[in-house]
């Protein structure tokens, strides 16, 4: 909703120069020497927030960029892309710590936000501009959210099988979740 609202290109630049910071400053304690449980807070924090901001840009981008006839596989590649990712940063960056130091690897991290941001500036995104979109309050637009997806049979069960796993994670009795199944 909130994804809506914004330039999805400015956001994601924005997002992802946040993300290259946070790098950049892990760089920097790794080489001073001053990485702390502290910082490590600090910046695991941010990059939480960031990720969580960053998670809803980056799955709005595809429809905006990709024709319809091919939107299948675009977010089949982009699922890939980013699972893969997933799976090579983290070896890339070991071998990175083997063969030369932690400093070097926050450094190559910082560095790999930067195709993406010069991509964001060079593609043409289709997409309808936050202006554009007829703004609402948001605990109006939550609210029509809510009543479309009890509105619908299917939707309503998979929000109340969402309740019945939140309340047993969260270890309450989820029988009110279970009474309306």
């Amino acid at each position: 909703m909130i994804t809506d609202r914004v330039d999805l290109r400015r956001a994601a630049i924005f997002l992802n120069l946040l993300m290259a910071c946070t790098s950049f400053f892990l760089m920097g304690l790794s080489y001073s020497g001053h990485v702390t449980l502290g910082w490590m807070v600090v910046i695991a924090t941010c990059n939480g927030i960031l990720a969580s901001a960053t998670t809803p840009v980056r799955l709005s981008l595809v429809p905006a960029i990709v024709p319809r006839e091919y939107m299948s596989r675009a977010v089949t590649y982009a699922a890939m892309n980013f699972n893969l990712s997933r799976l090579v940063g983290p070896a890339i960056g070991g071998l990175v710590i083997a063969w030369f130091d932690v400093g070097t690897a926050f450094l190559l991290n910082a560095i790999s936000y930067l195709p993406f941001i010069v991509a964001m500036m060079l593609v043409r995104i289709n997409s309808v501009s936050g202006a554009q979109i007829p703004h609402r309050r948001i605990w109006a637009a939550l609210i029509d959210g809510a009543r479309y997806a009890i509105g619908d049979p299917r939707h309503a069960f998979a929000v109340l099988c969402n309740c019945n796993c939140w309340s047993r994670d969260a270890g309450t009795d989820a029988g009110f979740c279970r009474s309306r199944l």
